[in-house]
């Protein structure tokens, strides 16, 4: 596996040498920055590992890593989305360094101490760079992201968890200081849905009819599985949906398990999305017209689903100008962005799961 040090200043450095030291990270499956480690692991479109060596030893590493670190690991791994992929300067990973960095300086200023990693999962989700070409690209790369989490993120993603439930053992989810974070963003969680909905099915069933086994806690996959704009039908999410209502109580201190936030401006997943579902399932059956809905709808804009409506505290602008010379830079304000947000909360949620 190679690794390289860097950090996000030499990556956007416009000068001979950064474009030198640019090229040497993108052939690098590890980057060691100042506070924190960046492993990218790339899956192909048949949703295998595109190098299993390099993979296996990224994972190692992180198991010496949990084995050393008795305050704690700080895991936060992240599946991109349509139009993007793990070249050194897309956009998404070069956004995903600067949340590492933040985390990484929230660690020191805590005091906690937690060593921070990020694992890039990527695909090969820009297929084509033609500007109005790429736009007509959605549909294959739907049915591609489903077949990558079924097949390379079901595999990384169950070993990762295996590393933090090992962890984990004789502690409760509450008191433990190891972190692992799993973010999918549109198709890219599609696929982390994918890899663990059946997954945390039978973990809810199980801790459901625990009986005086029951554990005191419901503990999913990983410490959170957040779905940001997730393109997938909101069918695919009822059955999880309908089996977390079926707890009539669930412990007070139960952390929170799955996080599903949609954006209101997101087109591709309120436009797009429902609009190419609609061609996509004319011939198929439904029971009722909301079923049919559910077939047409991404998750977070079906409305039963909603619990919580996140407004920031300011209205600002985030997207920035980048300068035409600017390598390898977040187009984000993500200080503005991880500022404190307020819940306003909708009618109570069926479940906390």
């Amino acid at each position: 596996m190679r690794r390289v040090a860097t950090s996000i200043d030499q990556l956007e450095d416009p000068s001979p040498q950064g474009h030198v030291h640019r090229r040497a990270v993108a052939s690098a499956a590890l980057e060691e920055h100042q506070g924190f480690n960046l492993a990218v692991i790339e899956i192909d479109d048949q949703g295998e590992l595109w190098s299993r060596q390099a993979a296996e030893q990224v994972l190692s590493e992180l198991r010496s890593v949990y084995d050393h670190s008795p305050g704690g690991v700080n895991v936060f791994v992240f599946l991109h989305g349509w139009k993007h992929n793990a070249s050194v300067c897309d956009e998404n990973l070069a956004c995903y360094r600067e949340l590492l960095a933040y985390l990484a300086e929230r660690e020191e200023r805590t005091q906690r101490g937690r060593p921070v990693w990020g694992i890039y999962l990527s695909w090969r989700g820009k297929s084509l760079s033609a500007p109005l070409l790429k736009e007509f690209s959605l549909w294959s790369r739907k049915a591609t992201a489903e077949r990558v989490g079924r097949n390379g993120v079901t595999e990384v993603l169950a070993k990762l968890d295996s590393l933090h439930r090992n962890s984990l053992e004789g502690k409760s989810a509450s008191t433990s200081r190891s972190r692992l974070t799993i973010i999918g963003h549109s198709f890219g969680a599609s696929m982390a849905f994918s890899a663990y909905g059946g997954v945390l099915k039978e973990r809810l069933t199980a801790f459901l009819s625990g009986g005086s086994n029951k554990a005191t806690q419901f503990r999913g996959c990983g410490s959170l599985l957040v779905l940001a704009n997730p393109a997938f039908e909101a069918s695919v999410y009822q059955g999880l949906h309908h089996l977390a209502g079926e707890a009539t109580q669930w412990p007070v201190d139960q952390p929170l398990v799955v996080l599903t936030a949609g954006s209101e401006g997101d087109s591709a997943t309120r436009v797009a999305f429902p609009i190419g579902r609609a061609f996509a399932s004319l011939f198929q059956r439904t029971r009722d017209s909301e079923q049919k809905r559910r077939l047409r709808t991404t998750v977070p804009n079906y409305g039963s689903f909603v619990t919580h409506r996140l407004v920031p505290t300011e209205m600002e602008t985030i997207r920035t100008n980048r300068r035409k010379n600017e390598a390898c830079s977040c187009p984000e304000r993500l200080r503005s962005v991880l500022a404190p947000r307020t819940f306003g909360q909708a009618p109570p949620p069926p479940a906390r799961l």
